[in-house]
């Protein structure tokens, strides 16, 4: 299914060059009916998924997630929670067209007023064409049968069983959500 079709780079304030952009819905997995929109730059530079902090307080609490450890992009490795969520994405040129997501890992919270998608999601659920010249991008999305998160809704997701291996092999661990934590927007960081 082709999500986003030949759609062009955009550059927002503050940013320093063209780069590809999609149009982000989140939504939290606590049953809350709220929804946050904004922007997120399509990054296969980044291991996992980030929302900005500043747009998730009205769908707070949101639930946590196991923490992993991340090295940010000045070299610095902290110990970070994940949240879970749905993400979901419009299509281009067809706004009408969505497609949600349920990263495996959660997805990271951040400081910048814009997201980021990552390899979790671009890696397992999409083929991602960049045409630099042109400065436009286009997502193929592909299914994967054994993927429960593929256009998932909040309700099957309370009675999936997920298998979240760490990505440093610390521990592999079935959860169900009585097991979840609840987060606020205190921070959940320790190094």
């Amino acid at each position: 299914m082709i999500l986003i079709d030949s759609k062009p780079y955009e550059r927002l304030p503050g940013t320093a060059c063209f780069a590809p952009y999609v149009d982000v819905i989140i939504s939290s997995l606590t049953g809350r009916k709220s929804t946050a929109i904004f922007k997120a730059r399509v990054d296969s530079g980044a291991d996992i998924t980030c929302i900005p902090k500043n747009k998730v307080e009205k769908l707070m609490p949101l639930l946590l997630g196991r923490p992993l450890l991340i090295r940010g992009h000045d070299g610095t490795i902290k110990r970070m929670r994940t949240h879970l969520a749905i993400i979901s994405m419009h299509g281009y040129p067809d706004q009408g067209q969505l497609k949600s997501y349920r990263p495996e890992r959660g997805v990271l919270l951040t400081d910048s007023d814009v997201g980021l998608i990552g390899m979790d999601i671009i890696s397992k659920y999409w083929n991602l064409t960049f045409d630099g010249v042109s400065q436009r991008f286009s997502v193929d999305c592909v299914s994967h049968q054994s993927d429960f998160g593929l256009d998932i809704e909040a309700e099957e997701w309370y009675t999936t069983t997920a298998r979240q291996p760490s990505t440093h092999g610390e521990y592999i661990h079935e959860f169900t959500p009585v097991e979840w934590v609840v987060a606020t927007m205190e921070p959940e960081v320790t190094t």
